[in-house]
């Protein structure tokens, strides 16, 4: 059985990363002014220590934000989460995990895999496509198109990976999937 695995760019990963990083400093802004507003020993401890390591993290990654793997808003946004029960305020710890959750997710590579049987989106939420329901699949100049027989059409650029995918292969494979499943079809 044959299988491509294509990566995609994810064009808008800078901008959860600028929505991550907005989310720590309203955070500790939060942090801050609750260490300056309580009463409590242990709460100004945790309040004040927190913006100092989410601070130290945020620097790091800003300086490492060139590499591909950084990790450094994850730790930070963690961190807020252990913060935030440390000090027992469960909604706003649970409002962090959420956005922990939706970061993590927005941030994985978008991958699709093809095979004989369908073409699968891994992503959150995943898909998976029928060669039924498709009219045409092309890879061209790094350009996937997949054409819905609706009349639907969805294009997005493939990521420059380790492993170069062969268009003339690939698009044969997607040639004869469309053309098996019309001759299983009876179409």
């Amino acid at each position: 059985m044959r299988r491509f695995e294509l990566l995609l760019k994810n064009e808008k990963i800078r901008s959860y990363r600028r929505i991550a990083t907005f989310l720590i400093l309203i955070n500790i802004a939060v942090f801050i002014l609750l260490a300056v507003r309580t009463n409590s020993y242990t709460v100004k401890i945790i309040c004040f220590a927190t913006p100092a390591v989410l601070t130290f993290f945020l620097f790091v990654h800003l300086f490492f934000s060139g590499f591909k793997k950084n990790i450094y808003q994850t730790i930070d946004l963690c961190f807020m989460v252990v913060a935030w029960m440390l000090m027992a305020k469960w909604l706003a710890a649970v409002v962090c995990i959420i956005l922990l959750f939706l970061y993590l997710n927005s941030i994985n590579p978008l991958k699709i895999s093809l095979s004989n049987e369908d073409i699968r989106y891994i992503s959150f939420p995943s898909k998976i496509l029928k060669w039924s329901d498709l009219g045409n699949v092309v890879l061209k100049d790094d350009i996937l198109t997949i054409d819905f027989k609706n009349n639907k059409l969805l294009q997005a650029e493939i990521e420059d990976g380790d492993i170069r995918i062969n268009e003339e292969e690939f698009n044969e494979f997607c040639r004869q999937q469309l053309k098996d499943n019309r001759k299983s079809n009876g179409s």
